[in-house]
C-alpha cells in the first residue's frame, strides 16, 4: 500500500473515530452517569401529606391540549432515533368540590420560539379563563411553555390571589428571558421545603434540576385514583420506562439543567413506576401518555368545570 493512502486512511478513520465520539458524547448517551446520587422521596409520605387537609378531594383532572409539535424522538432520549415525535403543550386542571387548581398554563403564540407549534386558540381561551376563577394556580417548572399563560397574561392582577409560584421559580424568570408583569411586582412567592399540602389531596413536591424551581405535582382524586404530574423532568413515558434522559447537547448545552439531578429523578420514577403500576405518572410533553390517560378516564379531555 503506497504510504500516502495509508496516511489517508489513518486520517480517515481517526476523524470517523473522533466524530463518532463526538456524536454519542453530545446526541447519542441518554444513559444515565456511573456515579449518579440517589433522588430520595418516600412516596408513603407524600400520601400521607396529601391527607393533611380536610374536605373533598379532586373528583376529576381535565386536560387542555394548547399547543402540538414535533420533535426528533432523539431529543427527548439520547440514542433514540430521529423520526418526529408528536408532543404537545398542556393546561390541567384540578376540579375540587368547590375550587379548581390550575396546573402549567401553557403559553399565547407570541411567546412561542424555537418551535414550529400548531396552537388552539379556543383550548389557550379556555384555560384563561379557568386561571381567572382558579383557587389555585402551579406550575410544574418555569419555562414559558408552561409558565407563559401568567407572564403574558393581559390582566396579570387578576391571578395575583390565585397564584402559587414559588420562590425558585419567581427568581430563575430573567434565566429564561421572562419576567412577571409589573402589576405582579409586590407579589410574594411560595416558600416551603420539601413538600406541601395544596389542597386536600393535592400535594407539591420539590423536585430541582431540569430547572431550579422545577416540581412534582401529586394528586389523590376522591375514588383514590393517584397521578403525578412531573412536568419536564421527562418529556415522554419513554424517559420514565427507561429510566433514560435527554443527550447532553439538549439537556447541558441547550437547556442548561443540572443533569446529574435530572437523572437521579429518572432513576427514581421508573422505579416508582415498576413498583406502583397503578400511579399514573404523567410526562411533560407526550401527547400519545396524555391520550391514553383521557382514554382511561384517569384524565379529562377539555376544561369543563368553573365556579
Amino acid at each position: 500500500m503506497p504510504r500516502w493512502l495509508r496516511i489517508t486512511l489513518i486520517i480517515l478513520v481517526l476523524l470517523l473515530v473522533t466524530g463518532g465520539g463526538a456524536y454519542y458524547w453530545l446526541i447519542g448517551d441518554g444513559n444515565p452517569p456511573g456515579t449518579l446520587q440517589a433522588y430520595r422521596l418516600d412516596l408513603e409520605a407524600v400520601r400521607a401529606k396529601a391527607e393533611e387537609l380536610p374536605g373533598g378531594k379532586a373528583s376529576a383532572i381535565e386536560v387542555e391540549t394548547i399547543a402540538r409539535f414535533s420533535f426528533p424522538a432523539v431529543a427527548a432520549v439520547g440514542g433514540d432515533g430521529w423520526e418526529g415525535k408528536p408532543l404537545g403543550v398542556f393546561s390541567y386542571q384540578i376540579v375540587l368540590p368547590t375550587d379548581t387548581i390550575v396546573v402549567d398554563t401553557a403559553f399565547p403564540a407570541d411567546l412561542v420560539t424555537g418551535i414550529d407549534a400548531d396552537i388552539d386558540a379556543a383550548a389557550y381561551a379556555r384555560m384563561d379563563q379557568a386561571m381567572a376563577d382558579a383557587t389555585q394556580i402551579v406550575v410544574t417548572h418555569e419555562h414559558a411553555d408552561h409558565i407563559g399563560g401568567i407572564v403574558a397574561n393581559d390582566d396579570p392582577a387578576r391571578l395575583q390571589k390565585a397564584l402559587r409560584l414559588t420562590s425558585e421559580q419567581v427568581a430563575s424568570l430573567p434565566s429564561y428571558g421572562l419576567a412577571l408583569p409589573t402589576a405582579l411586582s409586590d407579589y410574594m412567592p411560595l416558600d416551603y421545603a420539601d413538600m406541601i399540602a395544596l389542597a386536600p389531596g393535592v400535594v407539591l413536591v420539590r423536585a430541582p434540576g431540569h430547572t431550579p424551581g422545577s416540581q412534582l405535582v401529586y394528586v389523590k382524586r376522591e375514588d383514590g385514583r393517584e397521578l403525578l404530574f412531573i412536568g419536564d423532568i421527562g418529556w415522554t413515558e419513554r424517559n420514565i420506562e427507561t429510566g433514560k434522559g435527554r443527550p447532553r447537547l439538549v439537556s447541558q448545552f441547550i437547556l442548561n439543567e443540572d443533569r446529574d439531578a435530572v437523572f437521579a429523578e429518572l432513576a427514581w420514577l421508573k422505579a416508582l413506576h415498576e413498583a406502583e403500576p397503578d400511579l399514573a405518572i404523567v410526562p411533560g410533553h407526550d401527547l400519545e401518555a396524555v391520550d391514553a390517560l383521557v382514554a382511561s378516564g384517569a384524565l379529562r379531555a377539555g376544561f369543563t368545570s368553573q365556579f
